[in-house]
Formats: structure tokens, C-alpha cells, sequence
């Protein structure tokens, strides 16, 4: 339940319209951080959770190969009982048998310092009927155009507002994490009124000249509210305009610090580009990403901050807005992907991950109702594009007919989509979609389904469960294709260039990222030989040559039995000790983050054992069959389980145990066997179980 005091009033900017709104959500914590640091931003497999419906089969299949294609850890697959069979269901059924269900098992397993992306798998209802909020509106335009149906991914981003039973996320530009105009990095970001009060002083006194009193308040925000950097910019101008040019380059190296990420930005100032003559501030700006200052640079992905109005993450949830980027790994349905179908998509975009395929993006554009409303875009995406290097072209059809080669990013406007005969292909991790109205319904045979862009090889798309109208603010922007060439997730794309995503169903795989420029260091994962009680563990970093495409790691996350326990510099060697009670073969990963807005990540994993191993369980794959022999010395009870659910038990130190795939679902197996000895339950090692599908 969340009481009267847990909603308050949010101040949003719409800065695509210059107009003004209020949303008002509950900040609703999903968990607690186990006492470790906060995680830092991005996407790799320890933050993605998979959600399957536990009563389908393909849902149960689909989820099976993910897992095993994304090295997922058991501990983020949850499995929901009471999902409803119809494509679309109620506002209700969707809070109580899917939403809090769902956000209650994440309590459970406090998995709130890592859960960014919240991933489901076949068999669940693809829209919701949301009529309930659509009769709260009052704005005319909203009454007309926001119509009563939303998809299942978009109402999971916006739990917030679900929670709070708020339907203000239907304003146009209720996703705050979505990227804007360049100018938007200025705009007011607070919701204290206080501070909203001061930001609006400073500004006023900048803009009479009065640099010395608005570097003064700008100085004093920043310092108050150091995520968001633009505020250490604006104090830094206020400085440089004011004479202090010392102070002022201390606020700029205090700015790159915090996320400041525009070195166009910079060379470009008239008051700043002249302190960038200074050696220490003139090798901070050369490391700085190259990307045109038309629109707003891509971040990564953080559920545990509150967005602001000016695109920046709030120190903390109640800074801002919270969200939880979603996705459907597939639509197993008559109308669109068949099982194998599903399975395929998910098995070519695994293999993207940091390919760098020299593909040309492509923007089809016909001067129809379809295309025009995103034309306006396509400048600013030509540019980020070409400046990377990438190939991007303009093509004046329906579809690119006349093309051949490789493809990478495609965006269409058209109701029916002809891709058997063509020329071109997509490569490993391309992404697409098309700006029509019922691409994402799958009640009627009407208009060309997404479903059919991942048959021909995309790793992601999306579309509208119901009529969205041609609005652009309900369909990602052409520079999502910029963002993605840059090197963000393929979950991270989309959802950085759509301002009002509720409508929207985006389908594929999430970690798809082919130009991420990931860390190429190695982590060696072991027990400390030294420790005779087997408990201290040793992570040691190997430093491997950087190419071209590669990053600096600068943090590291430790992970035991898939849950986030550490947070720490990149150094070149790191020990952990486990508490004593902590015995079994246990999987401990390591993640290595590199710097910058988008921080690129990498993930290790080794099974170790821990303790007095006398007493470690072990499962062994019967020759041929679909069985599992058990065996654990000393052990009363052995229990088998698949991705933490009870598969049997096995009375003794031995046994052997039948696998049920119409239970479990087809596909790569992960089961585990824990053995109870002594009163305690002791983990063994998982091992894979395939099908021989």
C-alpha cells in the first residue's frame, strides 16, 4: 500500500514543447543494497531480471535459452503462477498478477542495487486496458490522443506511477531519462521548491550580468546536488564571465568529474573554451567523446536514482523520477514468432556483443503521414552518425529496395513490410522498427508485425499495441540509432529516444550491444591457496592491451550467488572474505566498469568452493537421458532445482532424478543440487542440461 504521504508533486519541464506539467509519483523503494555502494549505472547480464510464466511452456523455453545464451544468474529469474492468458488484460490483473507480484519477489531477493532491466519472457499479454486513467485526463489533446490501451513494457517502466495509481504518465514527456535538445542540460532540474526558487535566481542574475551572484547560487546547487553536472557548467561560465578564471577551471574539472561528457560543448563556449589552454584541463577535455552538441549524449541506465527535468540523475530516487526498462524477449503467437523463431533471434543477437560490423544505417522517407512526423530528426541523427564514422543514408521509399549489403539500424514508415526479396541483410544485433499503428497488435492480421523485422535478423524492435496516431513522441527518435552506433545496450536505445513509451511494445533482446566499447582487462577468480579455512577470495586484474575499440575499466562489482555484495576501484588485486557460515560450491562473478556517460561493462564468473568441500554436493548428467544422478556424502536430503525452483528431492546421499520438459521447458537445463547436512544446506555446483535441441 502506499500511504498519502509517499506521493508528492514533480515539476516537469516538457521541454519538446516549452510547456509546463505536474506528474506526482510515489517513491517506492524495491529493496535494500545489502549495505554495499551504490551500483554503478549500465547493463550487462547481473542486471537484467528474466520473468517467466511459470504455467507456459514456451515461456518457460524461451527464458531456458536466454539464460543460457546471456550467462544470467538463477537468482534473476522469477517465475509469476497467476499470469492471464488473453493478449490484453486489466489495469487490475496486471498490478496484482504480474507488477506486485513481480516487485515483491525483487524485494525478496533484494536485487534493487542491480535490477535495471526487467526482461519477460513468451506467454505473457502483450497490452493492458488502462481506461481507468485515461478518464482522469483533462488537457483536451491528451483526451484525444491518449487512448486507452498500453503495452506491457511500457506500464513496467513506469511502475512508479502504477503504484502511486497516478496517471500522469501520459504527459508527452513523461520519460525523463528519454535524451532532448542539447539546451536541455540548463533547464531547472530540482523539485524542492527552495531550489527550484534559487536555480531561477541564477539564472536572473546571470542574464543581468550579474555573474559574481550567479556563480554564487550555481556553486552552491552543484555543490548540494553533484550528479548533475551542467549546474558545476553554469557556475563555471557564471566564474569565467566574472573574471575568476582559476575558479572557474576548478569547477570544469569538478563537472568532467560528475558526468560532464561535451567536449564540443566546451570548445565552443566563448567564456569556457579559453581556460582549455590550461595542460590538465586540456587532456581531461581530449578524453571526452567527440559527439556533435545537437541533442542531449547518451547516459547508461540507472533504476536507483530519480531522473530529472534536465536529463540527470538525482542523487537519489526522490531527486527525480525512478524507471525500469522493459522489454519482451519474443511473442510466441500465431500472428508472430513461431518458438524456433523466437529461440533463433535470441541465439544471433548473443553473438553481437562488440562485432563493430561495418553496416549502414538507414532511414526510409516518403513524405507520407509515416515518415514526416520524424523527418525533422533525421539531420541531427545524420550527423552524430557520420561523425563516428558510421554509414547513414537517407532512402526516399517505402523500404530500401535498391540497396544491398549490410544493415545495422533501420527505421521504416510503412503498414506493410516486403523484406523476402531483398538484397541487403541485417547483421548480428541490428535494430529496427516502423512508425505505423498496429505493428504490436496481434488480435488482427492487419499491417505488418514486428515480429517479422527479428525474422529477418534484427535483435530488437518495437511498435504500438493500439492506434498511437503518427506522434513522434510515442516512437524513438532518429537518433536512437546515433546513441546506438555509440556503444549503448539495445534496451538502452530505445528507451533514450521515445519521451512517451507507454504505448509501445519493444521486443528482442536487451544486452544486444555491437559497438560497446568494453574493457578488454581479465579477472582470475580463485580461493586464496593460503587460507586454510578455504573462505578468502582472490580477484586479480590483468591488464590487457586496449585496441581502438576498447575502454579503461575504472570500478569493479563483486557478485556472490548472483547478488551484488561489493562496489570498488578497479585495482589490480582485490580480497574478499566470506562469512563463516558460508559453505558449497558457490558462483562469484566480477564486473569490470569503464568510465564515461555510457560505462561499458564487462562480466567473469568461476565456481568456487568454499569451506569444508567433505561435504559439497555434485550432479552428473546421465549418458543420453534426461536424468540427473545426485550424490552428496553424508547428506539426509538432496534437493535438485532449476533456476531456484524445486525440481525433487532425493532422500539420502544419492539418487537419481527424471527431468520433466513439459514442466521445465525445452531448451539448456541450469539445475542445482543443495544438499542438507547437518541442518544446513549446503549448495553444489549447477551444470547445463541440453535437450539437443
Amino acid at each position: 500500500m502506499i500511504s498519502d504521504n509517499q506521493v508528492r508533486p514533480f515539476h516537469l519541464r516538457r521541454w519538446s514543447r516549452g510547456q509546463s506539467a505536474r506528474l506526482v509519483v510515489a517513491v517506492v523503494l524495491l529493496g535494500l543494497t545489502l549495505g554495499v555502494e551504490p551500483a554503478r549505472a549500465g547493463l550487462s547480464p547481473e542486471n537484467v531480471v528474466v520473468v517467466v510464466n511459470a504455467s507456459s511452456h514456451d515461456s518457460r523455453t524461451v527464458a531456458n535459452h536466454y539464460v543460457d545464451l546471456r550467462n544470467i544468474s538463477s537468482g534473476n529469474v522469477v517465475f509469476l503462477r497467476e499470469v492471464p492468458g488473453e493478449l490484453t488484460i486489466s489495469l487490475d490483473d496486471f498490478k496484482s498478477r504480474i507488477l506486485l507480484p513481480l516487485l515483491s519477489e525483487l524485494n525478496r531477493r533484494r536485487l534493487a542495487s542491480q535490477a535495471n532491466e526487467i526482461a519477460y519472457s513468451a506467454g505473457f499479454p502483450t497490452s493492458v486496458d488502462i481506461s481507468a486513467h485515461t478518464a482522469l485526463l483533462t488537457d483536451p489533446n491528451q483526451k484525444k490522443y491518449q487512448l486507452p490501451t498500453a503495452s506491457l513494457t511500457g506500464l513496467t517502466f513506469y511502475y512508479q506511477f502504477l503504484l502511486a495509481d497516478n496517471e500522469k504518465y501520459l504527459d508527452w514527456g513523461s520519460n525523463l531519462y528519454a535524451r532532448g535538445p542539447f539546451e536541455r542540460h540548463f533547464s531547472n532540474p530540482f523539485l524542492k521548491l527552495e531550489s527550484r526558487k534559487r536555480f531561477d535566481e541564477g539564472i536572473a542574475a546571470n542574464d543581468a550580468g550579474d555573474f559574481e551572484t550567479a556563480a554564487s547560487i550555481f556553486e552552491e546547487l552543484f555543490e548540494q546536488s553533484r550528479t548533475i553536472a551542467p549546474l558545476g557548467i553554469l557556475a563555471a561560465k557564471a566564474q569565467a564571465k566574472a573574471g575568476n578564471s582559476g575558479v572557474a577551471r576548478t569547477l570544469l574539472e569538478q563537472s568532467m568529474a560528475a558526468g560532464w561528457s561535451s567536449r564540443a560543448y566546451l570548445e565552443q563556449s566563448d567564456s569556457l573554451a579559453p581556460l582549455l589552454q590550461s595542460p590538465s584541463l586540456a587532456q581531461l577535455v581530449k578524453s571526452l567523446p567527440e559527439y556533435p552538441a545537437v541533442v542531449q549524449e547518451p547516459v547508461a541506465f540507472d533504476s536507483k536514482v530519480g531522473w530529472t527535468a534536465c536529463g540527470w540523475p538525482g542523487q537519489s530516487l526522490q531527486a527525480g523520477v525512478p524507471y525500469l526498462l522493459s522489454c519482451m524477449l519474443s511473442v510466441v503467437h500465431p500472428r508472430g514468432s513461431s518458438l524456433e523463431q523466437a529461440t533463433k533471434v535470441l541465439k544471433t543477437a548473443s553473438k553481437s556483443d562488440a562485432t563493430f560490423p561495418e553496416a549502414a544505417f538507414w532511414f526510409t522517407y516518403t513524405r507520407d503521414a509515416r515518415t514526416e512526423p520524424r523527418f525533422p530528426q533525421l539531420a541531427n541523427a545524420l550527423l552524430w552518425l557520420n561523425k563516428a564514422g558510421h554509414e547513414a543514408e537517407i532512402i526516399h521509399s517505402a523500404m530500401p529496395v535498391s540497396k544491398s549489403g549490410a544493415c545495422v539500424g533501420l527505421m521504416l514508415g510503412t503498414a506493410d513490410i516486403s523484406l523476402g526479396d531483398r538484397r541487403w541483410h541485417f547483421v548480428p544485433g541490428a535494430i529496427a522498427e516502423n512508425l505505423t499503428s498496429l505493428s504490436a497488435r496481434f488480435d488482427t492480421a492487419a499491417q505488418t508485425k514486428i515480429t517479422e523485422l527479428l525474422h529477418a535478423g534484427a535483435a530488437m524492435t518495437c511498435g504500438p499495441v493500439f492506434e498511437p496516431y503518427n506522434l513522434p513522441f510515442k516512437f524513438p527518435s532518429a537518433i536512437m540509432y546515433g546513441y546506438y552506433g555509440s556503444g549503448v545496450s539495445a534496451i538502452e536505445a530505445f528507451y533514450l529516444s521515445v519521451t512517451c513509451p507507454y504505448q509501445l511494445l519493444i521486443v528482442g533482446d536487451p544486452l544486444a550491444q555491437p559497438y560497446a566499447q568494453t574493457p578488454t582487462d581479465w579477472i582470475g577468480i580463485k580461493v586464496d591457496p593460503s587460507d586454510s579455512n578455504h573462505r578468502r577470495v582472490e580477484f586479480s586484474r590483468q591488464t590487457l592491451p586496449l585496441g581502438t575499440q576498447a575502454t579503461e575499466a575504472r570500478v569493479i562489482e563483486i557478485y556472490v550467488e548472483g547478488k551484488l555484495v561489493r562496489v570498488t576501484p578497479a585495482a589490480k588485486r582485490i580480497e574478499m572474505g566470506l562469512p563463516q557460515e558460508v559453505a558449497g560450491s558457490l558462483e562469484v562473478r566480477s564486473v569490470l566498469i569503464a568510465g564515461g556517460p555510457i560505462r561499458p561493462r564487462v562480466s567473469h564468473s568461476e565456481w568456487l568452493s568454499i569451506g569444508d568441500d567433505s561435504f559439497l554436493p555434485a550432479a552428473e548428467v546421465m549418458p543420453g537421458e534426461q536424468t540427473v544422478s545426485v550424490r552428496c556424502g553424508g547428506a539426509k536430503q538432496i534437493d535438485l532445482m532449476h533456476h531456484g525452483e524445486l525440481v525433487r528431492s532425493v532422500q539420502g546421499d544419492r539418487g537419481e532424478v527424471s527431468l520433466d520438459r513439459q514442466e521445465l521447458g525445452a531448451g539448456p537445463l541450469r539445475v542445482r543440487p543443495i544438499a542438507v547436512v547437518e541442518g544446513r544446506r549446503i549448495p553444489g555446483r549447477a551444470i547445463r542440461v541440453n535437450d539437443g535441441d
